[in-house]
């Protein structure tokens, strides 16, 4: 009961906090920087992007609502089970606008400030109707973004130049690409009316008991925390510095096993196969349950053994191959059993082994692998169903695209990424 109390408190606080503190804010207003308008802006941002509410609301229909009670104003919304991610961000809730029928993947941040040396202004970030947004985007205000477009993983948004319509977006900077491809249309019977309504109802029901899952995790983790304490009392261990350190170095360990645990029950001990399927199949509703309740890199239990050889034992206990001697600065994978690693392998920080895209509603994954010797550079993304030969490269913040075949010893780049022949010839005349 206390802890659904808390939870209670924290949504309330969460929803109302960011409200109140925006009311002297206005959109189009130039405010001096770091005065007492920057300091509301910033805690508006803060207060509103709660990480457990995401997680907890993210990848069903309950995030439109979140949403919208925080602030964003959604055009015509059109439930599809999946708008929103469990990974999205804004500065300034009131400030965001979604037309209909838009779907989010994680990772996109609206960006509702324009900053500069002296002054800041807020402003509308706007995303079109009928369009699908890839991960880790950048949406600014006054983004040239109008109707059905499909922005790809890392794109750059272009902010001048004409409107963008009935048009894909790739690269950076970016590139007109076809809007979607023919092999999707396979599963638009899903889309029908009747259809949508039966499998949306159906999925709620799957997503409200991850939820449940997932609140469930949480109170586990502190029921754990509080019954450390309880059994060390008698020892009287809870005094000083070194108490404080054993507590926190026990919970640690405890919080890691149990979402080991947590993470291969949800797989049924099981790895991941590769699909393709709807988001309104049940396969999809499972998957989606994995990221859920999953251990996420971000994790604080995770994040703060990156950089040692432990990351990588706890990457094996998932249900990822990894090899001999594994350097992990902080990457990402949301389907560890999807990925196999070679020995000698370096993941730079926020790097991502994603094995699946999620367009338009049509579910894709396959497997990542790296080879021995192989480097993922700091904040790069390398998707699904990419082989990457012995001693690869891939330089900070480039974009593998799915499917490509890296040759052993290649260096690549960019946005989407293309053999770097420079860095390629300087890495040969190093080695």
């Amino acid at each position: 009961a206390g802890y659904a109390a808390w939870l209670m408190l924290g949504l309330a606080a969460v929803l109302l906090l960011p409200r109140l503190l925006a009311l002297p804010l206005r959109a189009g207003r130039a405010y001096p920087l770091y005065g007492l308008h920057f300091g509301l802006h910033r805690l508006v941002r803060s207060s509103s992007n709660s990480k457990f509410f995401n997680n907890l609301f993210g990848d069903s229909s309950a995030i439109v609502h979140y949403l919208a009670a925080l602030g964003y104003r959604f055009t015509a919304l059109q439930q599809t089970g999946s708008n929103f991610g469990m990974a999205q961000m804004q500065d300034h809730p009131g400030l965001c606008e979604v037309g209909s029928g838009t779907m989010v993947s994680d990772g996109m941040h609206l960006v509702n400030a324009e900053i500069g040396a002296q002054v800041f202004r807020l402003g509308t970030a706007r995303l079109g109707a009928a369009t699908f947004c890839g991960n880790a985007l950048i949406v600014p205000t006054g983004a040239r973004l109008g109707d059905n477009c499909l922005l790809a993983t890392k794109a750059l948004v272009p902010t001048t130049g004409p409107v963008h319509s009935g048009v894909g977006l790739l690269g950076s900077p970016a590139f007109a690409i076809p809007r979607s491809v023919r092999r999707d249309s396979n599963f638009d019977h899903f889309k029908q009316p009747a259809v949508l309504a039966q499998r949306l109802r159906l999925k709620n029901r799957h997503n409200a008991v991850s939820m449940l899952g997932f609140v469930a995790s949480g109170f586990a983790r502190a029921a754990m925390l509080a019954l450390l304490w309880w059994l060390l009392q008698p020892l009287r261990l809870l005094d000083g510095p070194m108490a404080t350190a054993l507590l926190v170095s026990l919970g640690l360990v405890g919080t890691l096993a149990l979402m080991v645990v947590q993470d291969n029950l949800v797989r049924g001990w099981r790895p991941l196969q590769p699909r393709t399927c709807s988001i309104y199949e049940p396969y999809f509703w499972f998957h989606e349950r994995t990221w859920k309740l999953g251990l996420g890199s971000d994790h604080p239990a995770l994040a703060v053994l990156a950089g040692t050889p432990l990351r990588g034992l706890v990457w094996r206990l998932m249900g990822m191959r990894v090899g001999r001697q594994l350097f992990d600065d902080g990457c990402a994978a949301p389907e560890k059993s999807l990925v196999a690693l070679g020995d000698h392998c370096t993941l730079g920080a926020m790097a991502t082994l994603q094995s699946h895209s999620l367009e338009d509603g049509v579910f894709k994954s396959d497997h990542v692998t790296l080879g021995d010797g192989c480097t993922v550079g700091a904040n790069s993304y390398v998707h699904y169903g990419t082989v990457l030969g012995q001693g690869c490269q891939v330089l900070a913040d480039a974009f593998v695209m799915k499917g490509e075949h890296l040759a052993a010893g290649a260096v690549w780049a960019g946005n989407p990424a293309r053999v770097h022949t420079q860095a390629q010839a300087q890495a040969q005349a190093r080695g």
